[in-house]
C-alpha cells in the first residue's frame, strides 16, 4: 500500500482507475459468484506494487492530456480567469487587491487595470500565467496549505476521472452485456437467475448513465474554480510572510 500512502495519488490517480474498472469486475463476479474466491488476490494486485503506480500514472497521463481541452471550452486556465477583469467572479475590489500583492510578490510583473487588459489582452494572459506558477510552486507546503490542497484533489479526481469517459463507457457496456448474457444464459437454460447478477446489472447501468450524463467539463469545472479561488486567496498570505519575516523563516 505504499504506492497508495499519498492522498493525491489515491483519491485523484488511484479511485478513478479503478472506478473505470470496477464494472469488468463486478461482470466477472456475476459470472462466477461461488467459484471466483481470488478477489483477495485481484485486490492485493491492484492496490500493492507496480499495478497501484501504473494505474496512478494512467490516470495521471490521461488527464493531464485532456485538460488543454477542458481549458479551451472554459476559454483559458481557471487560474487566468478568475485574474481577468473580464472574466473574473471575485468583485473588483478583491480582484484589484490580489493584481496588488501578486505584483509585489514576483518581480517583474505589475498590476493590471481593465483599461490594460483590454487593449492587450494576450500579454495580460502572460502575466497571469507568470502569476499562477508562482502561487503553485509557493504553496506547495500541504499543512500549511491544506484547504488549497483538498480542492486540488477534488479537481485532479474530477478531472481524471472524466479524462478516462471514453475507455469507461466501453468497458461499461461490455460489463452490461456480459451479465445480461449471464441472466439470458439463466433463462435459457431454465435456471434461477443469480440474485447478484441483477444487482450488478443495476449498478453498471447507473455508472454508466453517470459516465455519459453526469461526468462532464462543467462537472469538473466546480472544484476547479474553487481551487482557482482558493489558489488566488493565497496571494495574502504569502504577502503576509513577506511583510514578517520571522514568520516566514519558522513556517
Amino acid at each position: 500500500m505504499k504506492q497508495l500512502s499519498d492522498r493525491y495519488t489515491f483519491v485523484a490517480r488511484f479511485l478513478p482507475a479503478a472506478l473505470v474498472l470496477l464494472p469488468a469486475g463486478l461482470a466477472l463476479a456475476a459470472w462466477f459468484p461461488s467459484r471466483f474466491d481470488g478477489w483477495p488476490l485481484l485486490i492485493g494486485l491492484l492496490t500493492t506494487g507496480g499495478m497501484a503506480a501504473l494505474m496512478a500514472q494512467i490516470a495521471r497521463d490521461a488527464g493531464k492530456k485532456k485538460e488543454s481541452t477542458l481549458w479551451t471550452g472554459w476559454g483559458g486556465q481557471p487560474t487566468v480567469l478568475q485574474l481577468r477583469h473580464r472574466h473574473s467572479n471575485l468583485d473588483q475590489l478583491t480582484l484589484k487587491r490580489y493584481h496588488s500583492i501578486l505584483a509585489a510578490l514576483v518581480p517583474g510583473t505589475s498590476a493590471w487595470t481593465p483599461e490594460e487588459e483590454k487593449i492587450n489582452p494576450t500579454a495580460a494572459d502572460d502575466v497571469y500565467l507568470t502569476w499562477t506558477r508562482y502561487l503553485r510552486e509557493a504553496t506547495r507546503d500541504r499543512e500549511k496549505f491544506a484547504v488549497l490542497f483538498s480542492e486540488n484533489i477534488s479537481y485532479g479526481f474530477r478531472r481524471n476521472l472524466w479524462s478516462m469517459k471514453l475507455s469507461a463507457v466501453i468497458i461499461a457496456i461490455v460489463s452490461i452485456a456480459a451479465v445480461a448474457a449471464r441472466i439470458g444464459l439463466a433463462l435459457w437454460t431454465q435456471q434461477p437467475v443469480p440474485p447478484l447478477a441483477g444487482v450488478v446489472a443495476a449498478i453498471n447501468i447507473i455508472l454508466l448513465f453517470l459516465w455519459v450524463f453526469h461526468f462532464t467539463p462543467s462537472w469538473v469545472r466546480l472544484p476547479a474554480d474553487a481551487y482557482a479561488e482558493r489558489l488566488l486567496a493565497s496571494c495574502e498570505q504569502l504577502s503576509s510572510n513577506v511583510a514578517n519575516p520571522t514568520e516566514r523563516s519558522s513556517a
